[in-house]
């Protein structure tokens, strides 16, 4: 009997392994590929990126800016990539998460190849740190789709005919439709409007980079897409003509009987020999796996059921924690997503970025303390991490550390122009609160050049009032002055009357935090190149208006402040005094 159950085991055992995937993980110096595909054509699609990164390198100084290999994802079969397809028409897919990058392609075949290249373009784009619309990304990436050798250069924006094809038989989307088109449109995820919509937006990117009454203005049209400008103020302001004249211009482009090109004076290399291929462990896939499903829109209980089975299966790994962490934030479960960061903490966790993310959200939800601690062990862990740099300064501004908080600022080298009004804006103010003031309208001037939106220059501007701002009454004074003649029109000359009889002393400096203590609240006012804190009860204190005090809990915008109080040392902890009345002067 026992033999007959051990010949029915053997026997099931090749059907078992023929229906379970084996991934093979292939390493290359820049980029970590996992696929089903087999070996051989793993290590093709792996040279193949070796040669696309190495392409943009060497012409325009481009690659990935993360720390880490990209990660690259070939299945075998459509069957085994559908489940974490964006749509059901796309062959490959790029999708950034957290610190790491995966290009995900549904087969290793050489047509695949163009899709590769496809998808490596988006991944520069977003390490540009520029946030491109939808047409122009998705154009860009289809013009150098095709890069091929050409007479010992490598040509970029030959024709792509199937797109071609379709502008000629199809009726084209309104070019301002066109452009206004978002990652949710039907016309960007439906498989019907999807095909005219890549191929409407690699014509017109093809036109702006080659054609030639349009390239000598290209990098007008490129600094309005980084400012964030409309896109028919952008492209009037960049050709003088409004969009409806540019369709008219591209249709007459596509009709001409000869296009442009690029020719590249490079090779492309041949690509690396020395691949390490390894058998991936369930544990290393499935991370992998469950990580991807975590950044799809929909596939979120997909992604946490993945995690379950492998936080059953290795229960001392801190990267099962990690990744249930990043999909409770995606999920909106900020409590639960701290609960698996100090598990995986308490596992051991090495990842930079693990420690970048759990310090953001500790900060989020107002833990200060830990979260600096979080964001120190993210820069201990990688001293070349600039988000977790700049994630440790700000900490520090917003907890006072002004001084900590420049440590930090300086030691980034630079940042993208996505991020640096925040970069300059908060060095600014670091300065201005430690007096520094020459140094501050220096980091201001820098923090003008990045100013977009309409809110951003106003909170600029208010910066810089209170770096300009010079005092009209003394900072610290035991009486209300005299204005005398020379004060503004309308205000009064005389010292205004104090309440009950008690002399007020005044102060005046900028607003820099209210702290909202178990039912007392403490401001904190900058004077001079000091900080002082005083009591306030909103229900006593007068404005010169007469309208109600309404302060928000915590850092405060800098503002202006001239208060009137009444010495008081024992009214609270470490404050001079208790406010009594309250102005803002211009």
């Amino acid at each position: 009997m026992f033999a007959i159950a051990l010949m029915c085991t053997l026997a099931a055992w090749p059907a078992a392994a023929a229906d379970t995937p084996r991934w093979l993980q292939i390493k290359s110096p820049n980029f970590e590929l996992f696929t089903t595909a087999g070996e051989r054509s793993g290590r093709d699609v792996a040279r193949h990126f070796e040669q696309v990164r190495a392409f943009f390198l060497d012409t325009m100084g481009l690659a990935s800016k993360s720390g880490m290999p990209v990660r690259i994802l070939v299945f075998r079969s459509d069957k085994e990539y559908a489940p974490y397809a964006p749509n059901d028409f796309s062959s490959a897919f790029y999708q950034g998460t957290g610190d790491r990058d995966y290009i995900v392609m549904k087969s290793a075949s050489s047509e695949q190849f163009p899709v590769a290249v496809h998808e490596y373009t988006h991944l520069l784009v977003k390490h540009a740190g520029i946030a491109v619309p939808v047409w122009f990304n998705e154009g860009l990436a289809e013009l150098y789709s095709n890069l091929k050798p050409l007479g010992g250069k490598i040509e970029v924006g030959a024709v792509i005919l199937p797109h071609l094809r379709e502008l000629q038989q199809s009726k084209w989307i309104d070019l301002a439709t066109l452009l206004a088109v978002q990652h949710d449109s039907p016309l960007y995820n439906e498989r019907n409007h999807a095909g005219l919509f890549y191929s409407e937006s690699w014509a017109l990117v093809h036109m702006l980079y080659l054609g030639t009454d349009y390239r000598p203005r290209l990098p007008v049209l490129l600094d309005g897409l980084k400012a964030g400008a409309g896109m028919p103020e952008t492209f009037q302001k960049a050709y003088g003509k409004p969009v409806e004249q540019v369709q008219k211009d591209l249709a007459v482009y596509l009709n001409a009987t000869t296009f442009n090109a690029s020719l590249f004076s490079t090779k492309l290399a041949k690509g690396p020999d020395d691949l390490e291929t390894n058998e991936s462990s369930p544990l290393e896939a499935g991370l992998v796996l469950a990580d991807i499903l975590a950044g799809r829109r929909g596939k979120s209980a997909a992604a946490r059921q993945l995690y379950g089975e492998l936080a059953r299966d290795n229960q001392k790994d801190w990267r099962v924690e990690a990744g249930q962490a990043r999909l409770s934030v995606l999920d909106g479960k900020r409590g639960e997503a701290l609960t698996h960061y100090a598990g995986a903490v308490e596992l051991g966790s090495t990842s930079a970025g693990m420690f970048l993310d759990y310090g953001r959200l500790l900060r989020a939800e107002g833990k200060h303390a830990e979260a600096v601690a979080a964001l120190r062990r993210a820069v201990e862990i990688d001293p070349s991490d600039r988000d977790a740099r700049l994630e440790l300064g700000y900490a520090h501004v917003i907890d006072g550390e002004f001084d900590q908080a420049l440590v930090q600022f300086k030691m980034v080298k630079s940042v993208p122009e996505m991020q640096a009004f925040g970069y300059f804006h908060a060095m600014a103010y670091a300065f201005y609160r430690l007096d520094r003031l020459p140094e501050a309208k220096a980091a201001a001037s820098n923090c003008r050049k990045y100013a977009r939106s309409a809110g951003e220059i106003a909170r600029l501007d208010q910066l810089l009032a209170s770096i300009d701002y010079v005092p009209r009454y003394p900072l610290l004074g035991g009486d209300s002055p005299h204005r005398g003649p020379g004060g503004p029109p309308g205000e009064d000359t005389e010292p205004p009357r104090t309440r009950n009889a008690a002399r007020l002393a005044v102060a005046e400096g900028t607003l820099q935090q209210i702290e909202c203590l178990a039912g007392k609240i403490r401001m904190q006012i900058g004077v001079g190149g000091n900080s002082i804190s005083f009591a306030l009860d909103p229900a006593s204190v007068n404005t010169r208006n007469g309208a109600p005090v309404d302060f928000t809990c915590g850092p405060q915008n800098p503002r202006r402040i001239r208060i009137e109080y009444e010495a008081k040392e024992d009214a609270m902890p470490k404050t001079t005094g208790v406010v009594r009345s309250t102005d803002f002067p211009e």
